[in-house]
């Protein structure tokens, strides 16, 4: 008797698991469309609102930092390109001689943990309150370009980057050297120029 009842349970338990069994499975399905849905919202979510703050990115390939300010993008251009008075205010670039032209050379001295560094290099881009940058190669060895860019964002605000690339056979192997030293240096140069322009407001990463 008691075997027969057994049996008979288990034949319920599998006729109704088999009858709820495809509700089971919808409400599955359900839950991980929402579930996704929830994610793919909240990364949504998080990049708009990350394109409105300061971020820094590096490695050995290259480095940039973005630096969201008040400020109005032709004073900001400015101080970009007024190289006489780096040496009172710049942290980062102790001078720059020579004429800001596309395809003119420009004489750049740097500040770096361990040494100073001196070169030359080449205007490769100069649009008004736009984008400016220099760099310069050795064959297929190695290049570098080092680039500045002023997006204005409404609201009297403006994102500046900074940046600087490397590439070529040995352009990696620098970079591993030199990318952190260059992300705080990009940072510290970046957040000094906001803060000449509009004091406390600077979003700095």
């Amino acid at each position: 008797m008691i075997d027969a009842i057994n049996q008979c349970m288990m034949e319920t338990s599998i006729t109704v698991c088999n009858e709820i069994r495809p509700f089971v499975s919808l409400q599955m399905i359900v839950n991980r469309i929402l579930r996704w849905s929830f994610v793919l919202v909240l990364l949504a979510t998080l990049g708009f609102c990350g394109s409105l703050q300061a971020q820094t990115f590096a490695g050995p390939r290259g480095v940039q930092v973005e630096t969201v300010m008040h400020a109005d993008a032709q004073a900001l251009w400015t101080v970009l390109l007024d190289f006489a008075e780096y040496p009172s205010w710049n942290p980062y670039i102790r001078s720059i001689e020579g004429i800001a032209k596309k395809g003119k050379k420009l004489h750049i001295q740097i500040d770096g943990k361990e040494k100073d560094y001196d070169f030359k290099a080449k205007v490769l881009e100069l649009e008004e309150n736009q984008r400016f940058a220099w760099g310069g190669s050795a064959l297929f060895f190695f290049k570098a370009r080092h680039y500045f860019r002023i997006e204005p964002l409404g609201n009297g605000q403006v994102k500046f980057t900074q940046g600087e690339a490397w590439g070529g056979l040995f352009g990696k192997s620098y970079g591993k050297k030199v990318y952190e030293e260059a992300a705080v240096n990009f940072e510290k140069m970046n957040a000094k120029m906001a803060l000449m322009l509009e004091g406390e407001k600077a979003v700095p990463k």
